[in-house]
């Protein structure tokens, strides 16, 4: 709890820069390829970020051509490869340190990108002033050996988490219950079991296990998350746990006794949406926008339940508050482009990070996206009653959603939230309390040598398919937990998950000490 008091203060005290001195748009700047994964909303209505109007008027402001360079969407991956075995690579490349082996740091040892850190306080001052405003937010930019080799993403205020559980507030009040007191496995059980005496034909709960942001807020309740956590410093993970076992216990007995779809292993989020919307499912776990912009639809009336405890006194010291660098939405400058472009670069990288860059980027372009109304800033039509789409597609395509930027938090600026009061409670009710802490959370500023983060996505490769096949079979009773979890763990050995162990508590340790 002190190191998110000590986040929180830091976050009042620090200010966004002023405009910086670099003036926009900028002059005789050169054309860039970037390449870019095209997000969800912006693939349905569009071939390419150049036909999006926020994404011309983002080049005109800051005076960049940029020539988009998108893989096929759901196979980044894939893109990314034949990219990079490609004859030249683009001048920028956004999500990169989430596909390239081993990370930034081992691109920059294999000569792939440039280290930025010369060209900062004087091209990038906005950037440089953020990353460098406290030694507990500069070592999260920078490597073990002081090179900034991104512009992330960051976040500047806390971002209560998307994934909510949503349940049916006129079934609660049918069964004679409270959504506010369904705060523990128990009481939810009992909800579950409501469900099944009184809707027949309806599943009680949907749990979509493989989408990351959901699995994790199921796991709270246990003092898991979904990852490596640091228990009192000490590096684990979460399939190792015994807290872990016992999840899976209850889940089994949930699955057992009708609570769980038998669908559940392959059940996408939004086919469970869809689901929960028609009456089949009684309880998911979504983004808080999507749930109610698909109750809204539907003409069904749901309401927002806390997250599951064990116990109304228990204390959580792993959840994620979404205050910090975002490594994934990162982006790198290749070594295809020339050294004498790398001011010019970075200050058309560093428009996302002044005050009116940030606006842009969180909010989109005035008189496109939003309007100034009753002197507040307002979204207007295309956006929030675009007639081709809901406002669950438009808040990705009405902004730089996935771009490196200052990120203001989604209660302040996400359309699909702030369109409606409703919706901004239920994002931010429930996600910052007492006993729910960040002090095992790993932070992902933390760094690895490119030796480490190969070894540690090797082992973590193996690791990961046999803990997510082992999952199912475990809720499924198609392996019994008891008589096989000994054998289970010794095949996490096998893979090496002791060693990944190790790497993530040296990691841990620099990081911690620096």
């Amino acid at each position: 709890m002190k190191r998110l008091i000590a986040m929180l203060m830091v976050l009042c005290m620090f200010v966004l820069p002023a405009m910086a001195d670099t003036v926009y748009p900028l002059t005789d700047a050169p054309k860039l390829k970037v390449w870019i994964p095209m997000d969800a909303g912006n693939s349905q209505m569009y071939t390419n970020y150049a036909e999006n109007p926020v994404w011309q008027e983002f080049m005109r402001v800051t005076g960049v051509e940029i020539e988009f360079d998108h893989p096929t969407y759901g196979a980044t991956q894939e893109g990314f490869a034949k990219v990079l075995s490609g004859n030249q690579l683009p001048d920028i490349m956004i999500e990169f340190g989430d596909y390239y082996k081993g990370g930034v740091e081992a691109a920059y040892e294999d000569g792939a990108i440039h280290d930025l850190t010369p060209y900062l306080e004087e091209y990038a001052p906005a950037y440089y002033a953020l990353i460098n405003q406290s030694a507990d937010v500069r070592k999260q930019f920078y490597t073990e050996d002081g090179k900034c080799l991104a512009f992330y993403l960051y976040s500047y205020e806390p971002n209560p988490a998307a994934m909510s559980v949503f349940v049916r507030a006129d079934w609660c009040r049918e069964f004679g219950m409270n959504p506010a007191d369904l705060d523990t496995y128990e009481e939810i059980g009992a909800y579950f079991q409501a469900i099944l005496d009184n809707k027949p034909g309806v599943i009680p709960f949907m749990p979509t296990l493989m989408a990351s942001d959901a699995i994790r807020a199921q796991l709270w309740g246990y003092d898991l998350t979904n990852t490596f956590f640091a228990e009192e410093g000490k590096a684990t993970h979460f399939a190792v746990s015994d807290r872990y076992k016992e999840w899976l216990k209850l889940y089994r007995d949930w699955y057992t006794k009708g609570y769980i779809g038998i669908d559940f292993a392959t059940t996408k989020a939004a086919q469970a949406r869809k689901m929960f919307a028609a009456g089949q499912v009684g309880c998911i776990l979504v983004a808080t926008g999507n749930a109610y912009a698909d109750a809204q639809a539907a003409g069904i009336e749901i309401d927002k339940a806390p997250y599951w405890l064990q116990n109304e006194d228990m204390t959580v010291h792993t959840y994620y508050l979404g205050v910090d660098l975002n490594a994934g939405i990162g982006s790198v400058v290749t070594t295809a482009v020339d050294e004498k472009l790398l001011p010019v670069i970075c200050q058309f990288m560093d428009y996302c990070y002044t005050a009116d860059g940030a606006i842009f980027s969180c909010w989109g372009p005035e008189g496109i996206s939003w309007d100034w109304v009753d002197g507040e800033r307002k979204h207007n039509d295309w956006v929030l009653n675009n007639p081709n789409n809901t406002t669950s597609v438009m808040h990705n395509v009405c902004r730089l959603n996935y771009w490196p930027r200052m990120k203001y938090a989604d209660a302040t600026c996400n359309p699909n939230v702030i369109k409606d009061e409703v919706v901004r409670e239920m994002r931010t009710r429930y996600t910052i309390m007492d006993n729910y802490q960040t002090d095992w959370y790993i932070p992902a500023g933390v760094s690895y040598t490119a030796e480490e983060a190969a070894d540690r996505d090797k082992i973590m490769t193996d690791v990961n398919t046999h803990v997510n096949e082992m999952m199912y079979k475990f809720i499924k009773s198609e392996a019994d937990i008891d008589a096989e979890w000994d054998n289970y763990i010794k095949t996490l050995e096998k893979f090496d998950l002791s060693e990944a162990l190790d790497i993530v508590q040296t990691a841990y340790d620099r990081y911690m000490s620096r």
